[in-house]
């Protein structure tokens, strides 16, 4: 988990083992790595630990965590829904 500086950076804050998020103050982040924005060339150079971090808060309605076939199923529903209301 981490929380944004003054600096509009992601800031690691918490390990694995942070207990329940619903009893932390304040906002609090988790990368989900569904964007990323870099050089290929920086990236095989310096690694990914070495880029600094901004948030992009994703609408629930476009991002789905796939780990089972009901999730999959999930994201399909998801999809036919944002193309059958042309938002996607």
């Amino acid at each position: 988990m981490c929380h944004e500086n003054e600096d509009g950076f992601l800031t690691p804050t918490l390990k694995k083992n942070y207990g329940r998020c619903q009893d932390f103050k304040g906002e609090y982040f988790e990368f989900n790595g569904s964007i990323y924005a870099m050089k290929v060339t920086s990236l095989l150079e310096k690694g990914m630990s070495a880029f600094k971090r901004k948030k992009y808060v994703m609408p629930d309605l476009l991002s789905t965590d796939i780990d089972t076939e009901e999730d999959f199923i999930e994201a399909e529903a998801k999809l036919y829904y944002l193309q059958l209301t042309k938002q996607l």
